[in-house]
C-alpha cells in the first residue's frame, strides 16, 4: 500500500494538532530508538503512555537485571540478592513489576516505585514471579503456594496474594490485567479470561492449546492458538465472544504479545519460508511488518530490524527487542510527528528533518 504525498502530509497535519499522540493508525509512520544496554544484549518488554520502558539487559557480568528507561536513561533495577532480575510490566505512574532471584536463588515478584525495588513475596511456596500490572499497582502472575510443588496463577493486591479462580479451573498462569482486574493467561491448556470472580475459557483457533497474553479495559484480549491438527499457532484477538485469527506475515506461526485500548495488537511473526521472525502491528484488520513502518526519511532508523513488539501503549508506543547494526536492542517506537521528548541526543532535530520530507519515500508493505 503507497500513499499518495498529499495523503500522507494530510495524516501528519492531523497527527501535529492533536495534544497527545493519538493511538497509532497503521497508515502513519514510525521512528525508532535505541535504548542502550547495562552492557549486552537488551529487550523491552513494557510501555507506557509517556514512553517510560521496563525490560531486561545483560550486564556484562554473567547476569540479566531489570530496567526502567526514561528520557533517555537507562537505569538497572538490581536484584533481591540473587544473580537476575526481569522487568515485565510498566504503568503510568512508572511502577515496574517483574521478578528477581533472592539470594537463595529464587524468583520473587517485585513492584519498582519511586527508586525502591520491593520484594513481593510469595502466596506460601518457595517462589513468585509477576507478569503485569495496573494502574492500582496490582500485580498479576504466577506463584507457589504453601506445601504444593507446581505454580499457580495469582493476584497479588494490596499486600494480598489471592490464587486466580477455583483449584479446579486449573489457572496457571496470568499474563495480562486490566484497570477492572480482570486478567488473562492459561488455565488447563486454554487461554482464559478471569472477570466477575469467573474463569471463562475462550478456546482455540480449531487445536488443542492456546494461551491468552494481554488484554485491554474492554476484555478484548491477545495471545496465541493452534490451528486443526495441532499444527501451527497464529496470533488471535478475541473481542465479543469470537476468536479471530490474526495470520501471520507469510510463515507459519505467530504470537499476540500486546494489545491497547483500540484494540491494536503487537507481536511477532515468521515471515515466508519461516525464515526470519519480524516485530507485527495488528490495526483495522490488518496485519502489517513493523519493519515497513519506518520512516525511511529519518537516519535514526537505519540499520534495524525488529524482531518482536512486546507491548503497545494507548498513545501508541510500542517497545520490543531488534537487531541494530547487528546487536540485540530494546527498543521505542514513536509515531512520526510526537513531540515528546526522544531518547536519543540529537533526535529532535533528526525527528524535525523526518516531519519536513520522509512520509511520502517510505515503503510499506500490508499483509
Amino acid at each position: 500500500m503507497r500513499l499518495s504525498l498529499a495523503a500522507s502530509l494530510s495524516v501528519l497535519l492531523l497527527v501535529l494538532v492533536c495534544a497527545c499522540p493519538a493511538a497509532v493508525h497503521a497508515d502513519i509512520l514510525y521512528n525508532i530508538y535505541d535504548l542502550g544496554t547495562l552492557g549486552g544484549d537488551s529487550f523491552g518488554t513494557g510501555v507506557n503512555d509517556l514512553g517510560q520502558v521496563t525490560g531486561y539487559s545483560y550486564t556484562g557480568g554473567n547476569a540479566w537485571h531489570a530496567f526502567f528507561y526514561s528520557e533517555g536513561v537507562m537505569t538497572d533495577l538490581g536484584t533481591l540478592g540473587g544473580n537476575d532480575s526481569y522487568g515485565t510490566a510498566i504503568n503510568n505512574s512508572g511502577q515496574v513489576t517483574g521478578y528477581a532471584y533472592t539470594a537463595d536463588k529464587l524468583p520473587h515478584a517485585f513492584l519498582y516505585s519511586a527508586g525502591v525495588m520491593t520484594d513481593l513475596g510469595t502466596p506460601g511456596g518457595p517462589a513468585s514471579m509477576g507478569y503485569a500490572l495496573n494502574e492500582s499497582g496490582q500485580v498479576a502472575g504466577e506463584g507457589v503456594p504453601a506445601g504444593e510443588v507446581g505454580s499457580v496463577a495469582f493476584l497479588y493486591s494490596g499486600g494480598v496474594w489471592t490464587q486466580v479462580g477455583p483449584s479446579s479451573a486449573g489457572a496457571r498462569y496470568c499474563l495480562g490485567i486490566n484497570e477492572s482486574g480482570e486478567m488473562t493467561g492459561m488455565a488447563q491448556g486454554v487461554a482464559f479470561l478471569y472477570s466477575g470472580g469467573m474463569i471463562t475459557p475462550l478456546g482455540t483457533l480449531g487445536g488443542s492449546f492456546s494461551a491468552g497474553y494481554a488484554l485491554n479495559d474492554s476484555a478484548e484480549v491477545t495471545g496465541h492458538a493452534y490451528l486443526p491438527d495441532s499444527g501451527p499457532y497464529h496470533a488471535f484477538l478475541y473481542s465479543g465472544g469470537v476468536m479471530t485469527d490474526l495470520g501471520t506475515l507469510g510463515g507459519s506461526y505467530s504470537h499476540g504479545l500486546g494489545i491497547n485500548n483500540a484494540g491494536q495488537v503487537v507481536g511477532r511473526a515468521y515471515t515466508t519460508d519461516d525464515l526470519n521472525v519480524h516485530g507485527f502491528l495488528y490495526s483495522e484488520g490488518s496485519l502489517w511488518d513493523l519493519n515497513d513502518l519506518l520512516d525511511s526519511g529519518n537516519p535514526l532508523n537505519e540499520g534495524w530490524t525488529i524482531t518482536n513488539a512486546w507491548c503497545i501503549s494507548d498513545t501508541g508506543y510500542i517497545t520490543g527487542a531488534g537487531l541494530h547494526d547487528g546487536a540485540t536492542r530494546a527498543y521505542l517506537m514513536a509515531p512520526v510527528g510526537d513531540n515528546t521528548e526522544v531518547p536519543e541526543p540529537g533526535s529532535l532535530a533528526l525527528a524535525a528533518l523526518a516531519l519536513l520530507g520522509g512520509l511520502g519515500a517510505a515503503r510499506r508493505r500490508k499483509r
